[in-house]
This record gives structure tokens, sequence and C-alpha cells, in this order.
């Protein structure tokens, strides 16, 4: 594939998409970004609930591949963004002596790190379970997580209304002690402010056409790309819409590649103001019942949002609202406060055990590859790629950017806090 000055069209506008459209920019690419969408950012890139993985939630996975990938990831984002951003947007410091993340009023991460909740011996727990999974935490999963460099020493102190919650959560007084609580690396991301910050980053030879209808073709060993009518076979083509590659590339003859994706959706709830407990995940084996707590930053302040790693096939939406009620009978709140929930939708490629939940970016023909972040934390592991594949360079910055007069859109959480303030507000 031909490099510097060549023309590279991209399919999608999520995490995946700006990432790599970036660093093809910043090597001297014309880039045409093409996104179905009239929204810049993508469908899954805005629904996630800011949640940077740095591995811990894959360590108990048969295959480890998507834990290290996440912590290769971490130690990515400073070496990959260090010449055209500065440390107090791209705030993370991962080095032999751990991961910090240094307080800035313009960083993409928060230093609020995320509780995990190891489950013992609680309610959801089958005796079996109750037997094993202490142990299964100490010989794999921690032993993982260490080897890592992350700290896994329990907290000497559980925060007040953590411990309430545990209790109330067992039906137990002494509820917290069917817990290991474990502060992680984990911490939140800013995705809206990740996506701005790459969309700025684009140089003046970058175009973007949102609500485009178009179409890919073969042409012959490569893919062309129909766009009203007007057939354009660049030099390079970078599939990264998500739920839809499958479609794109059963277009190209491509079937059996398109058969390895994997398309899900999982419920979130938003409440209407930020619950009086830490960042948090109940870890435990029995996947309804792994649910989080992570704050999300909207203009108003900081609500609240409640997810579950329960899913379905992304072609679905069954009735949320018995997850709602669950998710405030847990944690004891009214569904009054609830101000909206949405399926957040994420698309796998799952043919290679391994490489379920990680990202993934791979060939298709002579000038197309296909990808997807796997999760939006691993983004870095795509750029990273990209430039091993075509010889890019990291250490360069773009002399001409910030040319185009486009926002991202507001994420899920946004538009559901937006939309109840202006009922009340009509109320």
């Amino acid at each position: 594939m031909q490099r510097s000055g060549s023309h590279a069209f991209v399919l999608g506008s999520g995490i995946a998409g700006l990432s790599l459209a970036e660093i093809l920019s910043r090597n001297g690419w014309q880039i045409t970004i093409v996104d179905t969408s009239t929204d810049i950012g993508g469908d899954a890139s805005r629904c996630t609930q800011n949640w940077l993985h740095t591995g811990w939630l894959y360590a108990g996975l048969p295959c480890p591949s998507a834990m290290v990938g996440c912590s290769t990831s971490l130690r990515l984002f400073q070496r990959t963004y260090e010449r055209v951003l500065p440390r107090d947007v791209v705030n993370v410091e991962a080095d032999n002596r751990g991961i910090t993340y240094p307080k800035s009023a313009a960083g993409w991460f928060s230093s609020e790190r995320m509780h995990y909740l190891f489950a013992t011996s609680t309610y959801d727990l089958t005796p079996a379970q109750k037997e094993t999974w202490s142990s299964f935490l100490d010989d794999v999963v921690l032993k993982r997580l260490s080897r890592l460099g992350y700290p896994t020493n329990e907290l000497a102190e559980l925060p007040e209304g953590l411990a309430a919650l545990m209790r109330s959560w067992e039906g137990d007084p002494s509820g917290e002690s069917k817990y290991r609580v474990i502060p992680s690396t984990d911490a939140r991301i800013d995705t809206r402010r990740v996506l701005s910050s790459l969309l700025k980053l684009l140089g003046e030879n970058t175009q973007v056409i949102a609500g485009a209808r178009y179409e890919v073709v073969p042409v012959g060993d490569r893919t062309g790309i129909r766009i009203d009518g007007e057939l354009h076979v660049p030099d390079l083509c970078v599939m990264a819409a998500g739920k839809a590659i499958p479609q794109l590339l059963s277009k190209l003859g491509a079937q059996e590649i398109a058969k390895s994706f994997q398309s899900v959706c999982s419920p979130v709830v938003v409440l209407e103001r930020a619950l009086d407990l830490p960042n948090f995940i109940r870890f435990t084996p029995n996947l309804p019942e792994t649910i989080n707590h992570v704050r999300y930053s909207v203009s108003s302040g900081d609500v609240s949002t409640v997810g579950s790693y329960d899913f379905h096939p992304a072609d679905q939406r069954p009735d949320i609202r018995p997850f709602v009620e669950k998710v405030c009978g847990r944690l004891g709140v009214s569904t009054s406060t609830v101000v909206g929930s949405y399926y957040g939708t994420k698309t796998e490629l799952v043919g290679k055990q391994e490489r379920r939940y990680n990202h993934a970016l791979e060939p298709v023909n002579a000038n197309t590859y296909y990808a997807i972040a796997g999760k939006f934390s691993q983004f870095p592991l795509l750029v990273h790629e990209l430039s091993q594949k075509l010889g890019l360079r990291i250490d360069i910055a773009n002399e001409s950017r910030g040319t185009l007069a486009m926002d991202v859109a507001e994420t899920a959480p946004e538009l559901l806090v937006r939309a109840a303030a202006a009922k009340r507000h009509a109320a």
C-alpha cells in the first residue's frame, strides 16, 4: 500500500474510525470519513459509561488476551499522543512504579478509581461456587493482575455507603464480609472529550461526510465506495463501522469473515443524581448479577450510571423495565430517580476465542482492513497496529489541523439527562 500523500476512506466516525483517521492524517494522508449517521462520534462510542478498562474485568476469562490488551493499551496513550496533545489532556502516567492519573480539568481521565467487589460467598453463588470461587480469585484472577504490576491489596477500611450497600444487597448485617474489595487501576475516561480531541487533530486534507448513503463494491482485488452514484477506489479503505462491518464484508464477498462477528447489547440505567457511592463493579461468575456503578459527568454535574453484563443480540431490545426495577431495588433508590435507560451496543470478533473482547485490525483485500476497538479503552492498540502495518510515524505532529467545523454529538447519558430536564421545564 502507498503511504504519505495517498487517499484513505474511513467508514465510521466512532473511536476506531477517528483514531485511525488521526494517525493517517498526521502522516500526510488525505482522509474521507464516511458515516451513515448525521451524528459524529459513532454509536457504541457514545453509549459507554465513561469507564477505562485496564484489564481487571477480563482477568478471569479462559484466555487472558483481552486483559493483556487493555494493559498494553494503557501504556500506549502517552506514547501515541505526546507529540500532538499536552500532558494535562492525556493525563495518565503508566510505568514500572504504577498507574497514576494526575488531576486535570482538561484531562481525558479522572483520578477516581474503580472498586472491585469480588463476591466470595454471596447469595447468588451456588454451594460449589462458594467452595471454589475464592480460590480461583487468588490462584488465577489476582495473580494475573499482579503480574501486570497492578496492586491487588484489599481495602483496609470500606466507605460506609459501600458497606451499607453490601449489607442491603445481601440482606445480612455482616454482608460486607461476603466480599473482597480491591481498588483497581480502572478509572473514568471522558469518551466524548477523547472523540472531540481526535476530531480536532484532523488536518485540512480531511473531509467528513455525515448522513451518507454509500455502498461498498468489489473492484478487482480492491474495495470501491459508491456515494451518490460516484465510485471511489481509494488507496486504503478502513471499515470501522461497528455492527455494520459484517454487512460490509458480505458485500465484498467475505462472508466467512463476516460470520466471525457478533454484536450484542447490554442495559444501562441513568439516575438523576450521583449516588454517594464510589465507582464499583460487583464481580461475580454469574453474569446477570455482575453490576457496575460509574459516575458520569454531564453539563449539570455528575449523575450515576448502572450497567449489567447480561447481554442480548443487538437486533433485539427486550423490555428494559425489569432491569430498571432490579437495579433500583438493589441500590435502594426509587424508580422515580431514573432519568432514562438504554441498551449499549458493542461489536466483538468471536471467531477465535482469544480475540473475544479484544481489538482487531485485519486485511480484507488489497486496499482494505476492518477495524474494531473491542473496548473504547483499546483504541491505542489499533493506532499502534496500523502504524506497524503501514510504516506510519507517531513521533510527528500534524502541521495543519483544527479546520473541521464539526462537533461530536452528545452521548446517550447526556441526551437522557437533557431530555429529562426539558420535560421538567415544560411541565
